[in-house]
């Protein structure tokens, strides 16, 4: 049951993955936009099967870069 399960995906590149994405025809739930709360850039989408996907963006100086050193 995808109800209750997000997957999420880290990218730096967030605003080119819905462009691909919406240029694709996949089911996009939300535009990108910042969250304060949580300090990330984000978006959802939905996969054929209804699961809830995201793909966002880190804010927050203090997390690492994607594939920097801790």
């Amino acid at each position: 049951n995808p109800e209750g399960i997000v997957y999420t995906l880290v990218s730096e590149d967030v605003d080119g993955w819905y462009a691909w994405l919406q240029a694709s025809g996949v089911d996009l739930v939300k535009a990108p936009e910042e969250n304060p709360a949580y300090h990330i850039y984000h978006f959802f989408f939905r996969d054929p099967d209804g699961y809830l996907l995201e793909v966002q963006r880190f804010l927050d100086p203090r997390w690492p870069a994607i594939g920097g050193a801790a």
